[in-house]
């Protein structure tokens, strides 16, 4: 067994809610670096319609005006089999495409407080996870575009501008998804008890593209399951199944080869114990060689 859960934590989790929860919303965001303006030169309008979609997330998020925003990412920086909470003071980073960059440095105050309380807790409950810190803690730790690319769209776009969370997502996705989805299940289920316990309001929101396979000239070619993958996992964001993800996709991604499958495995946790009041896929493109969707889950109360 790769952790010991505890089935009196679910119990709990259903049964002791409090009457003031603080995780409203749930957005699952992609984060090609070139929907961003001033990033690829010239600008590629193949990705406009995602920035525009992305923008009007940013005027939602900015409604809700959210404390903290935790990111679950797959391209952070990331152990073998353990989920990394970042544990810096800071955490900043640059988002580039090729040669070009853009201009900001993007600088965000992490949440520590919030980040000692999931990883204590989780450490507790026994599930796999590790403090990350690049140099000490004090100076700035590392932002990838997995984390940049949606908190360039939440949380930079808010003042005061919110602290944030990021926990990264083992490597053991690459080689072995199958046997971490019970996991990654699990974890989402975890989490979603300690966010909603929290008395900041807080803002989840789960990094991931969809099938890498859509362009021959792509880095990871062409394959007929990249259509039929996209499409379950739209039906999935869209709540028509949500055995989807198990049934369907998990088989599908080992030709597919989505990043976001593991963050919805972990979202599928959450909506287990919290489930959405709507589920909306506010824009689906493929505008490269990768799918990329943009989803906004709205949570019931308890």
């Amino acid at each position: 067994m790769l952790f010991s859960f505890r089935d009196a934590h679910v119990i709990h989790l259903m049964t002791n809610k409090g009457c003031c929860e603080m995780l409203k919303e749930i957005l699952f965001l992609p984060h090609g670096v070139q929907i961003i303006p001033d990033v690829e030169r010239p600008y590629n309008k193949d990705f406009s319609r995602l920035h525009q979609t992305m923008s009007r997330v940013s005027q939602e998020v900015i409604k809700e005006s959210p404390t903290t925003v935790v990111v679950i990412t797959p391209h952070g920086i990331a152990t073998d089999n353990q989920f990394g909470i970042y544990h810096n003071r800071q955490l900043a980073g640059r988002i580039a495409f090729d040669v070009h960059e853009h201009p900001e440095n993007f600088i965000f105050e992490n949440d520590l407080t919030l980040a000692s309380t999931i990883h204590k807790k989780a450490k507790k409950e026994g599930y796999p996870i590790t403090r990350i810190v690049a140099g000490v803690a004090a100076e700035n730790g590392f932002l990838q575009w997995g984390e940049l690319v949606p908190l360039y769209y939440t949380a930079w776009s808010l003042n005061p501008r919110p602290q944030v969370v990021v926990i990264s997502i083992p490597l053991q996705r690459y080689e072995d998804l199958d046997s971490m989805t019970h996991l990654l299940l699990s974890f989402g289920e975890f989490l979603e008890g300690v966010l909603d316990e929290m008395e900041q309001d807080i803002l989840l929101v789960g990094s991931g593209d969809l099938s890498h396979c859509h362009d021959p000239q792509g880095p990871y070619g062409y394959h007929e399951t990249a259509r039929t993958f996209d499409e379950c996992i739209l039906q999935w964001l869209s709540g028509e199944d949500d055995d989807l993800l198990v049934k369907k996709a998990l088989s599908l991604d080992k030709t597919a080869k989505s990043c976001g499958l593991a963050t919805l495995f972990l979202l599928q946790g959450v909506f287990k114990v919290h489930p959405p009041s709507s589920r909306k896929v506010l824009a689906y493109d493929v505008p490269s060689y990768f799918g990329m969707a943009v989803a906004l889950f709205s949570l019931t109360s308890s």
